[in-house]
């Protein structure tokens, strides 16, 4: 681990990606986890009031981007919250109607400017519903399918010698959601 005064931020994640169901179900059947090591996915299914629910993961490597994809065949639909979040050093940005960033600068350990970072979150809505972004966070209603992209990047270019911080626009980096 590290912390937060260390060289760069060393070793923090990148935030904590939440989804806030409105209308969690108090029992569910049909329950089942899976990981498909062909396709990368992971997947959870189970059935709760009158439909199934799923929630599928996978992350490209090639596409830089996690993408976590939620269907309810149940009337009611996908209705939650999401955010993402981390303890300090972030700022928040409505990134059209359906996405937001969050960025910051972590500290060098010196008292001064580390490295940069910018996550940013999108939903897709390929079968209608609404989202709405409203204080740090977007709020899903009546969807019957969500995708949630979120990519991230730094500018930290490697572990040379001397300078570390690259291009602002370089997008590899180390997250755990």
């Amino acid at each position: 681990g590290g912390s937060e005064g260390g060289p760069y931020g060393c070793y923090q994640v990148l935030g904590e990606l939440k989804l806030d169901f409105k209308d969690a179900p108090t029992s569910v059947t049909e329950y089942r986890r899976e990981l498909d090591l062909n396709t990368a996915v992971a997947k959870l299914s189970f059935r709760s009031g009158n439909g199934m629910q799923t929630r599928e993961l996978i992350a490209s490597g090639p596409d830089q981007v996690l993408v976590y994809r939620l269907t309810s065949s149940e009337s009611a639909g996908i209705n939650c919250d999401v955010s993402l979040k981390r303890p300090q050093r972030a700022s928040f940005q409505a990134d059209g109607k359906q996405g937001f960033s969050m960025s910051g600068r972590l500290s060098n350990g010196a008292g001064g400017d580390g490295m940069s970072y910018m996550a940013r979150l999108r939903v897709i809505l390929p079968q209608g519903g609404d989202v709405r972004f409203e204080q740090g966070h977007l709020t899903l209603s009546n969807a019957k399918e969500a995708l949630v992209l979120v990519a991230a990047g730094t500018d930290y270019s490697g572990p040379i010698q001397g300078k570390h911080m690259g291009k602002a626009t370089r997008t590899s980096a180390s997250f755990a959601l």
